[in-house]
């Protein structure tokens, strides 16, 4: 398994329709061939106007991954982008589980 981790800093004007908006966001992710589910997640210390919130996707593969980021991931985020302009910022990170690796170390 495979976890995408989106890491939002999100402003206080701003903070309750982006969350309408990532609710729906979320779920379009799923539509994404891999993507199994997901959990948003918030920070409870919200500093300088600014909350922190955390998406986790869980995708079955490093290949349904790599799809979505060459061919798909541009067009998702211009969406936020362009409903919210530079009022919130965005990491990412992914992880695998010691499964997968174990897994494709095993086929190589």
């Amino acid at each position: 398994m495979v976890v995408y981790e989106v890491n939002l800093r999100i402003k206080d004007e701003i903070y309750s329709a982006f969350m309408n908006w990532l609710e729906y966001h979320a779920n379009e992710m799923l539509n994404f061939k891999g993507f199994k589910n997901f959990k948003i997640l918030h920070d409870t210390d919200n500093q300088y106007g600014l909350h922190n919130v955390t998406v986790v996707y869980d995708v079955s593969t490093m290949d349904n991954l790599n799809t979505y980021l060459n061919h798909h991931s541009a067009a998702m985020r211009d969406d936020g982008i362009s409903k919210f302009g530079n009022k919130f910022s965005a990491s990412r990170r992914i992880l695998v589980s010691s499964d997968a690796l174990c897994s494709e170390r095993a086929t190589i």
